[in-house]
């Protein structure tokens, strides 16, 4: 297969759907879906997307991307806003960093395999579903348990990179293999990982500057 399976919509109005996106089905029968929401502004535009929780244990960019759902409206928006709030939703029901199924990183196993390990077969629907839609890209990480320094990358766009406004850059000698921001930049697609809150501390300024970021 070459593409991702076509999701459940749901029309939410005023701009909105959600879409869910089978991935798998797990031993208890359950299945196993990705959700995207999606606003539609009313100019024409770019598409852009943010993802966050793709390691359970950094639930900060939950917090985040509730927040922009909750305001970001129609008529701000020229273009359209995929979100990917719950990359992982296994790993963050565990609270885990890796998918407690097959205890593998999500993030170093894009672009996937729909007949790998359910990790993997999460990265190809992720990456089929969501990042071959977008022309611009945001990975929201965060500390786990521990309290982080919020920092943001600089890859293949330093401007977009800027426009998060975090006080601190960095730029990597190289990045690791098999991630969500590997597939993008390989694709020419701006991309820009914040690390953003963590220690499981009060998230309060973290979701703040993590907004302003995004809007």
């Amino acid at each position: 297969m070459s593409t991702a399976p076509p999701p459940t919509v749901t029309d939410l109005g005023d701009g909105r759907e959600r879409r869910a996106f089978p991935v798998s089905t797990l031993a208890s029968g359950d299945l196993l879906t990705v959700t995207t929401l999606v606003l539609h502004g009313d100019q024409p535009g770019p598409t852009v997307g943010i993802s966050a929780t793709i390691h359970g244990d950094e639930f900060e960019g939950v917090l985040i991307l509730r927040e922009v759902w909750r305001t970001l409206q129609r008529r701000e928006l020229s273009g359209t806003i995929y979100l990917l709030p719950v990359a992982n939703p296994l790993a963050l029901g565990a609270l885990s960093r890796n998918t407690p199924v097959d205890m593998l990183d999500l993030n170093r196993n894009f672009p996937g395999s729909p007949d790998g390990w359910l990790s993997e077969q999460l990265a190809w629907t992720i990456s089929h579903a969501f990042l071959e839609r977008l022309d611009y890209y945001v990975d929201i990480h965060a500390g786990g348990t521990f309290p982080w320094v919020d920092y943001c990358y600089v890859l293949n766009d330093e401007a977009f990179s800027r426009a998060f406004l975090s006080e601190l850059l960095y730029r990597p000698a190289q990045m690791y293999a098999g991630t969500t921001a590997g597939v993008t930049t390989a694709r020419g697609k701006p991309t820009c990982v914040v690390e953003i809150g963590g220690g499981y501390q009060d998230q309060a300024l973290h979701t703040q500057n993590g907004v302003r970021g995004v809007r």
